[in-house]
């Protein structure tokens, strides 16, 4: 597990999750500055087949799942500003979590402090038309604690129709009831967003700012309203009990380039849990969880962005039940025994509406049991080896199953579910004093890698199964922290590959899965003489294949971030925060996210260039 956490006072322009992950082994992050498809986050590869959301990780947000039955993830409920902490599990965790093959993410945003009222006001300006306002109050009453959140971000984007507009509101409410806790969260967001699309190698080198043409014509966009409740308990004491669950709402109006995308989407499920010791050697968990979505799906002709004839008309239902268990065996004084096992079954259902051209409704079930085993062993008070052996399974979701290359209804017959079986090394420990080093060596067989296609110039993804695919990678993760100064660097290394796959008479064995960067480095020098703070940090990406064939890649870049500011100034009893940050400051060019195996050549979704940004942030307690 690597984790990091934020000062509310520091710098960062909070435009794309990278400035929130980056620094972590193992997990890349292409900000598409594009928000009407968000950032691609892939761990250990998986993930990056995604051209929109999040696929393949299990992502939480303060305790509730962000990640629904069917596996797919938005996050456009997670204020970016707001985040205060974040955990990342990396490698397959579908024992414990179910129908993820790369890992978990945990963001918390929820200041939830004891004692007095306190507010603050955050303020974010900057160029590409960039302004943040983001206000926050945190207190108690009696036992009670609430915490309250609200923002607003208004963007221009550094392309031609990019631009974006987003408000969130998030609260939490936290109340102990002698041995139990029980907490409410809940979550509002509404947001609109243009989208210019990606540009072929011919159009990036005529104008890096340009959207495609037809995405402008047809007014590419998405404009989302979405709503999430949940509600968990926790009971201490010699056996720890645990409930969680959630409700929530989302309506999409997407039109994107040939179609107009109608969703109203509607999930809700639960997890109970129960752990303890039956000795002082062992430890054990048992829980089910269950997730239901519910997808009221109509797709139409796009006529310049409003809509026409009706094309799909469906409803699609998800559940997916699992029970599960873990277990825990201490091995002496210095070695643990870890296990779990999980089963999944997924059950999807389509009901055709549209019956002009036939009856498409169906059902498909997938199913899978998911065991994990691993060996932990403690080589002194500053030393952890670990070994372990994961499984992970995952399904399609329902809008890779929808999006059928034929353009009939219902689900996709011959799309199935993707296999991992994982195997891992690692060590974390201190080489020397204020040194601390994490490093992990890894390898993932997958069957039926689920991997992304256009058909046409549509604009429209579709899926396939590739016959197997080898993840291979090492990650070394370092810290030298000393008195005032950080100083924090990262090594990625992935060999993904295809074993076998072939499309049309075409073979691809061997080469590289796309949309996965070979080699990355990543580095952060932080100085922190109180309360000032400077900050230098840069990523540097090899190139990496844009398509199947490997015919085509993606340069490799070097991009540096720079800031600087203040922290936490007592100005009659107000504190007050001032930053100033410098994003991409050499001014790459640079590609900071693909569209892997898009028609006509359209790989490529280019970074911005040099942006500068000030931000202030008073609270009063």
């Amino acid at each position: 597990m690597s984790s990091r956490t934020f000062d509310s006072g520091g710098g960062g322009a909070r435009l794309g999750l990278s400035e929130i992950l980056g620094g972590i082994p193992g997990i890349e992050v292409q900000d598409r500055f594009n928000y009407s498809l968000g950032d691609r986050i892939s761990i250990r590869g998986f993930g990056a087949r995604t051209q929109f959301g999040v696929r393949g990780i299990k992502v939480f947000v303060d305790g509730l799942p962000a990640t629904l039955a069917d596996g797919q993830t938005t996050l456009d409920h997670l204020d970016m500003g707001a985040v205060r902490r974040v955990e990342v599990m990396r490698g397959p965790a579908s024992a414990v979590y179910g129908n993820a093959s790369g890992g978990v993410i945990r963001f918390e945003t929820a200041m939830l402090r004891g004692g007095a009222a306190t507010g603050s006001l955050d303020t974010r300006l900057g160029g590409l038309g960039l302004r943040r306002v983001q206000g926050a109050s945190s207190g108690s009453f009696g036992s009670t604690r609430y915490s309250v959140d609200l923002s607003r971000r208004t963007y221009e984007g550094y392309r031609t129709h990019s631009q974006a507009d987003h408000t969130t509101a998030t609260a939490h409410v936290v109340r102990h009831v002698g041995a139990s806790r029980l907490r409410l969260s809940g979550s509002l967001v509404d947001f609109d967003a243009q989208n210019p699309g990606s540009l072929n190698a011919t159009q990036l080198a005529t104008d890096r700012d340009a959207a495609r043409v037809f995405n402008i014509s047809q007014d590419a966009r998405k404009d989302v309203t979405q709503g999430q409740i949940g509600f968990s308990w926790r009971h201490y004491g010699d056996v720890l009990f645990g409930l969680t669950t959630y409700g929530l709402f989302r309506r999409l109006d997407n039109p994107i380039a040939v179609r107009v995308i109608d969703l109203d989407r509607s999930a809700a499920g639960a997890r109970l849990e129960a752990r303890g010791n039956s000795t002082d050697d062992i430890s054990w968990a048992l829980g089910v969880s269950t997730d239901y979505q519910r997808d009221d799906r109509r797709n139409f002709d796009n006529l310049s962005g409003t809509s026409g004839a009706v094309r799909l008309d469906q409803l699609e239902e998800v559940v997916n039940v699992a029970p599960f268990a873990q277990a825990s065996l201490r091995l002496g004084t210095r070695a643990d025994l870890h296990g779990a096992l999980r089963f999944d079954r997924v059950r999807f259902d389509a009901e055709d509406r549209l019956l002009v051209d036939g009856d498409d409704s169906g059902t498909r079930t997938m199913s899978a049991w998911s065991p994990s085993i691993g060996l932990s062993y403690r080589a002194g008070a500053q030393h952890l080896v670990y070994g372990n052996f994961s499984t992970a399974f995952e399904t399609p979701t329902t809008t890779e199953l929808a999006n059928r290359p034929d353009g009939s209804g219902g689900f996709n017959g011959s799309l199935e579910p993707q296999r991992t079986h994982s195997v891992e090394i690692g060590w974390r420990g201190e080489l020397l004093e204020n040194v601390s080093v994490d490093a992990a060596l890894y390898r993932a067989d997958v069957s039926n890698e689920l991997t992304p296609f256009e058909a046409g110039s549509s604009g429209r993804t579709f899926f396939r199964n590739a016959g197997s695919a080898t993840h291979r990678g090492i990650e070394v993760g370092a810290v030298v922290a000393k008195q005032l100064f950080t100083a924090r660097g990262t090594y990625t290394y992935q060999d993904i590959h295809f074993d076998s796959f072939s499309v049309s008479g075409i073979t691809f064995d061997g080469n590289q899965v796309p949309g996965v960067t070979p080699h990355r480095w990543e580095f952060e020098f932080s100085y922190t003489p109180q309360p000032w703070f400077v900050t230098l940090n840069g990523r540097r990406n090899s190139r990496l294949a844009v398509n199947d064939a490997n015919s085509e890649f993606s340069p490799s870049y070097f991009v540096v971030d720079f800031q600087a500011g203040t922290r936490n100034l007592n100005l009659a009893g107000v504190s007050a925060s001032a930053s100033l940050g410098i994003n991409n400051l050499f001014a790459t060019d640079y590609n900071s996210s693909i569209a892997v195996n898009a028609f006509g050549g359209r790989y490529f979704e280019p970074g911005p260039g040099r942006m500068v940004f000030v931000g202030v942030r008073v609270a009063k307690r």
